[in-house]
């Protein structure tokens, strides 16, 4: 296996691309599919429970319309995917190739 340095290099020269946009791309690519599986698992615990977020689905829970038994787990992972979302896309942005 070629180091990631060597690597790196290789790619620059044969593209006549920046080595540092070279990473810059790769870390953007990197982030839009993580954000794209944190996406997939959002849409299928939302769905799952007819719910937008984790917050109706907290207020199905104050209402006494959804069961908190089986559906804790999903609740709190929803909650984290909705945090992971919000950091990855944040880096999204920060990560912008000009």
């Amino acid at each position: 296996m070629v180091e990631i340095p060597v690597l790196l290099e290789r790619v620059a020269e044969a593209t006549g691309e920046l080595k540092e946009r070279i990473l810059a791309k790769g870390v953007e690519e990197y982030l839009r599919s993580e954000l794209r599986k944190v996406n997939a698992e959002v849409i299928g615990i939302r769905s799952r429970y007819g719910v937008e977020s984790s917050g109706e689905m907290e207020e199905l829970y104050r209402r006494g319309l959804l069961e908190e038994e089986h559906s804790w787990r999903d609740f709190f992972r929803l909650s984290q995917l909705e945090e992971r979302r919000e950091v990855l896309e944040g880096l999204l942005l920060e990560s912008r190739v000009e």
